[in-house]
Formats: C-alpha cells, structure tokens, sequence
C-alpha cells in the first residue's frame, strides 16, 4: 500500500456567455469538423469589422478556445466583459452589442 494521498476528482462547473462567444468562434474557424459549410462560416466571419475580426482570428489560431483563460477572469464571464481582458476596446465600439 502506497503512503500518497489519493485526491477524488471533482467536477466544478463554470458559466457564462464568454464561453459561448469563444466556442462559437472556434466553430465558425473549423466549420468543416462541425458539419457546416465554408462558405456560410466565412460570411458569418465577415460581418465582424476588420480590426476586431483580426484579432479574433489570431487568437483562435493560436489559442483555439481559451477555456483555460476564460475560466481565470473574474465574474461576470460575459461576451462584453471578455474581450477588454484580451485589449480589445469595450464592446459598444467594436460592433453591435444587445443590450
């Protein structure tokens, strides 16, 4: 019998909305692993301005989603309050946000 403590796993969920928007942007960057066409991803991907689509193109290529990082910002983990942490400027300028 080994003397090192045996740690159970434990499963902690976590919620937001900034989740969603990262997951989507991986989906919409590998549309061909999730069944949808190109074509419709790339439109989808147009109708974010240039600047920010930019940004949001690297950091999926480089990071894919970043559960991990997203995980670590404080509450609330919206879409809004997200991207300020990743140096893009509030959502208000950068594109059409619902209220």
């Amino acid at each position: 019998m080994s003397n090192t403590p045996v740690h159970q796993p434990r499963l902690r969920w976590d919620s937001g909305t900034a989740y969603d928007f990262f997951i989507s942007l991986y989906v919409l960057h590998h549309p061909s692993i999730f069944g949808l066409r190109p074509s419709w991803a790339a439109g989808v991907r147009s109708r974010l301005p240039a600047a920010a689509r930019e940004v949001l193109e690297d950091a999926i290529s480089f990071f894919g989603a970043p559960l991990n990082w997203l995980h670590s910002l404080p509450a609330p983990k919206t879409s809004r309050s997200a991207p300020p942490w990743m140096g893009l400027p509030p959502c208000p300028r950068r594109i059409a946000c619902p209220p």
